[in-house]
């Protein structure tokens, strides 16, 4: 070791052995960095040919390799249509969350979507009649004295206690 002080010299001590080799070897011996090289690359290799248990990789590392080789034996086109999936996601989630907003804070937003409804449903409109008790003679149910202009009668349903006219725009 070159004698530069004693609290230099205790520092470098504590560092891993392998950077202390390295230091070593460069400022003792005076190696240069590839001759450095070549004498751990022939340590490695001697290392190697022992009998060292392997290494055990962690739960966390291999889910992280499996998706990232998961990632790259894709082709181009899946990848493209992967990338095309998350943004058609994207964008109906931000379509979603911007029409909840629209509807819970704009009065004038909630009106014209129950208006669009109710527009789709005066297509096609159902008429339940209910009473409350059934008699024993049977209930004869008469038919709705006023259908709306442009409205047919498409299905006639009855019970016991209730009938069911479905009609039709």
């Amino acid at each position: 070791m070159i004698c530069i002080g004693k609290e230099i010299e205790s520092y470098i001590l504590q560092l891993p052995r392998s950077h202390y080799i390295i230091l070593s070897l460069k400022y003792d011996d005076g190696y240069t960095y590839k001759e450095i090289a070549n004498i751990l690359l022939d340590q490695l290799e001697e290392e190697r040919d022992k009998d060292v248990t392997p290494h055990i990789f962690s739960r966390r590392y291999k889910r992280k390799m499996k998706k990232i080789m998961k990632e790259y034996s894709k082709t181009p086109a899946q990848r493209k249509l992967v990338v095309l999936h998350k943004r058609v996601a994207a964008i109906l989630i931000l379509f979603i969350l911007t029409n909840s907003i629209l509807f819970a804070t704009a009065q004038s937003y909630r009106e014209r979507f129950f208006e669009i409804i109710e527009t789709v449903y005066k297509k096609f409109t159902s008429v339940v009649i209910k009473i409350k008790e059934p008699s024993n003679e049977g209930m004869k149910f008469t038919q709705p004295s006023y259908i709306p202009d442009g409205f047919e009668i498409i299905g006639d349903m009855q019970t016991d206690i209730t009938r069911k006219i479905d009609l039709y725009e």
